[in-house]
């Protein structure tokens, strides 16, 4: 039952659920800071499978509260909710915000969609996300705009447009991978179809200016400022910009090797891009990161400083399970080991410019839990036998890694959420070179007992960084 039907209180140290529009499909929150530095989380939660309803739910981060269930079960102001609801047909299954620096409303929900014209040319639409929907002149829908470019507009060898597009203040970029077979071979065609094709090369980058609308709860205004075809495999996806400067197209991607990782840069400024080399230093040489650094999404950050500096954020992490030895039920502990690399440089520096290791860290998380709970995942040890059973350290090692400003300390610090431990993630805080946790201790002694030990030491040689983990000792 809600929380806020048992008038209980929640504490601070607890974890408690935002309520949204219940029987709907909610994507995950949008974090969007806007240029004057406040924090909106914003859900896009479709109605149902058979049309492109949205319900844009949106909340001030810093004040988002524990108890956010509606007074009535309507996605809109009327409800009475704590958070801001606006529902509108936005023609598309995937819309996003942005923010449209200049405009009344500074939060807009918009998309993409072939369903304006009869042709299915591609239109671009949008609403604010924050005004209330009036009973007049469909207010109830966004408006859209459809590009005049005839290449765009209707579609012609766009081929799927992938589900990552980049939201930047008063811009958005998409990639469109084609789907056309390329090939003029029967043979080739065949197999293609047969079998499917490894590598995808053909593209394109749509790069799209937005501004405030020219009229009152009219369409916003959307320009084509650039598209650019390209032919690189699709094993470079995704592409990461590489700053938030509206100008600048280049892209950073990580390309996996048998048994290492290497960073690649692609400049779509170009009128043919390609794909170039860019050296990651640690120590006093290059080097060349373990495959298993990008099991992990790499994190790419850029800093608000004067001089803004862009970051590259890899973590990794192993279960430590002893060769040889099986795990027995009764097991009461396991562990394993986190570890975190911080790259960085200049944001406005050359292609060409290496990215410095400035951080890192070695962290070794112990779990201990009271025995005869094997059904809980949280109270059990990994048995690799038996892989699809979670275990605490299991969890930990998917858990999602976040970047962001956790401690009063300066700097950006490191946090891995623990679903065992939901209300204490583990965070490391930076401290010089490294990083150090807030807490070394955490959970509870029970019944029945749960706690997590965490230790953390420098990272700094690079003969560490270059191969797998190597203690798998419990």
């Amino acid at each position: 039952m809600p929380e806020v039907l048992l008038k209980r209180v929640p504490m601070l140290t607890e974890t408690m659920p935002v309520w949204l529009p219940p029987r709907r499909r909610h994507a995950a929150p949008h974090l969007l800071v806007d240029g004057a530095g406040k924090h909106h989380l914003i859900w896009m939660s479709r109605n149902n499978s058979e049309n492109s309803i949205s319900c844009v739910v949106s909340a001030d981060a810093a004040r988002l509260l524990t108890n956010t269930l509606p007074t009535r079960d309507l996605c809109s102001v009327d409800a009475g909710p704590s958070l801001t609801r606006v529902e509108v047909d936005m023609f598309a299954t995937s819309p996003l915000p942005m923010e449209v620096p200049g405009s009344s409303d500074l939060i807009y929900a918009t998309s993409a969609s072939p369903q304006k014209t009869t042709e299915h040319h591609l239109s671009f639409c949008s609403r604010s996300a924050s005004r209330k929907v009036e009973e007049t002149d469909h207010d109830d829908r966004s408006k859209c705009v459809t590009f005049p470019e005839a290449e765009v507009r209707t579609g012609a060898a766009l081929g799927a447009f992938q589900n990552f597009p980049l939201v930047r203040p008063g811009q958005q970029i998409y990639f469109a991978r084609d789907i056309a077979q390329q090939t003029d071979s029967l043979l080739t065609a065949a197999w293609q179809r047969a079998f499917g094709n490894s590598f995808s090369p053909e593209g394109a980058l749509l790069v799209i200016d937005v501004a405030p609308p020219l009229a009152a709860k009219g369409p916003l205004s959307a320009r084509l400022k650039k598209i650019v075809r390209f032919n690189i495999d699709d094993r470079f996806d995704p592409m990461m910009p590489i700053t938030r400067k509206a100008d600048d197209l280049r892209f950073l991607s990580l390309e996996a090797a048998k048994s290492s990782v290497h960073l690649r840069m692609i400049d779509f400024a170009k009128d043919k891009p390609s794909v170039a080399n860019v050296q990651l230093m640690m120590g006093n040489g290059e080097v060349d990161l373990d495959r298993s650094w990008a099991e992990r999404p790499m994190l790419v950050l850029e800093t608000r400083d004067a001089r803004p500096r862009t970051k590259l954020v890899f973590s990794r992490g192993e279960v430590a399970v002893q060769s040889g030895k099986p795990v027995t039920t009764d097991a009461t502990t396991e562990a394993l080991t986190l570890q975190t690399l911080v790259f960085e440089r200049d944001a406005a520096a050359p292609s060409n410019m290496p990215f410095v290791k400035s951080a890192g860290a070695a962290c070794r998380v112990v779990y201990e839990f009271a025995p005869n709970h094997t059904d809980w995942p949280c109270y059990r040890a990994f048995d690799p036998e038996r892989t699809m059973r979670a275990s605490p350290a299991t969890r930990m090692q998917a858990s999602q890694m976040l970047v962001g400003r956790f401690t009063r300390a300066g700097g950006h610090g490191i946090a891995f959420p623990d679903l065992c431990l939901k209300s204490e993630p583990i965070i490391l805080a930076p401290q010089g070179s490294t990083f150090v946790p807030v807490s070394e201790t955490a959970g509870w002694t029970g019944p029945p007992r749960l706690t997590q030990t965490i230790k953390c030491e420098p990272l700094d040689a690079a003969a560490v960084a270059s191969r797998p983990i190597a203690d798998k000792a419990p």
